[in-house]
């Protein structure tokens, strides 16, 4: 509760304006570092500081922040916040069950001390509903933090690292209703490992994961941060470019050559490649995702006629 929001900090400058009468003269709103529990045979120990939150002298009422408000245990009745003349001042614990949370430090008329335990009662119950209130905050921050890495956990592919089918459907969705996209060319990638059926088979599925992982790598270094990558599914992945710099049979080119380049410096003992198919478009508001997807997955088909056979 010493790292207060704007709430917390209004609710004391009320109790403290709440407080302001011709009996009360001034109350001095102290907090410690943390509370302290109260249990049979428990020793008291004695904080080095304790927190002004802030304080109510005649019908002025001022909250510290920082550094300015620690003020040392030996200087609770005698700082600079207190008026310079002798006074008496009433200490008031500021509790609720077997908690201590601060003390009240209030100078009050002396026919008037009947008031300290309604005002010991009041703000023992406003410190543990604030405490509940902070608990809720700190609670409900943690759980829309998970929510956020569960949201993201469930739209990417744990393999890869690209988008998963359900991401990569939902951002490529995103982008093509976008205003700022229309009428921008764009190109559809599909494509699936070579052979890699043959690599579970020959040399097991750790080396099969092996050539995913390698496949969305030769991918995603040749389209670069702007391609929409997610993996479909087994060994099929699809990727999304708005606005691309070179033609689709240079991309196409240099994917192909990129996974040729990974086989070839891992000293695998069988190839890595990629059968890949690719359809330009430009967005309109017609334009559909599975319309476009089929295309590329056309052009994928023929292209995987064309590959050599698995040799080792």
């Amino acid at each position: 509760l010493l790292h207060m929001n704007g709430f917390e900090k209004d609710t004391i400058r009320h109790f403290l304006e709440a407080t302001s009468s011709d009996f009360f003269t001034s109350c001095y709103f102290y907090l410690l570092p943390n509370f302290i529990r109260h249990r049979p045979r428990s020793k008291w120990i004695c904080p080095e500081y304790m927190k002004l939150c802030g304080y109510r002298s005649g019908h002025s009422t001022h909250m510290l922040r920082g550094k300015r408000s620690d003020i040392p245990f030996e200087q609770l009745f005698d700082n600079r916040y207190l008026p310079d003349t002798p006074d008496t001042y009433i200490v008031i614990d500021i509790y609720a069950d077997d908690k201590q949370y601060g003390i009240l430090v209030c100078n009050i008329t002396p026919s008037y001390y009947h008031y300290c335990e309604a005002i010991c009662y009041q703000s023992g119950i406003m410190m543990k509903l604030l405490e509940i209130l902070h608990t809720q905050r700190d609670l409900l921050q943690k759980l829309g933090t998970e929510n956020a890495r569960l949201d993201i956990e469930s739209t990417v592919d744990e393999l890869t690292g690209v988008f998963n089918r359900r991401g990569f459907v939902d951002a490529v969705q995103t982008e093509l209703v976008s205003p700022a996209n229309a009428d921008k060319t764009a190109c559809m990638f599909f494509r699936d490992t070579d052979y890699l059926k043959k690599i579970n088979d020959n040399f097991g599925h750790s080396e099969g994961d092996y050539a995913i992982r390698n496949s969305a790598k030769a991918i995603r270094s040749t389209l670069g941060r702007n391609a929409i990558i997610g993996r479909l599914g087994g060994d099929e992945f699809a990727a999304l470019l708005i606005s691309p710099t070179a033609t689709q049979q240079e991309y196409v080119r240099d994917i192909k050559l990129k996974m040729t380049n990974i086989g070839q410096m891992s000293g695998k003992k069988y190839p890595l490649g990629l059968s890949v198919g690719a359809y330009s478009f430009r967005i309109t508001s017609t334009t559909s995702l599975d319309g476009v997807l089929g295309k590329a997955d056309e052009s994928l088909y023929r292209n995987k006629k064309l590959k050599p056979p698995f040799i080792l």
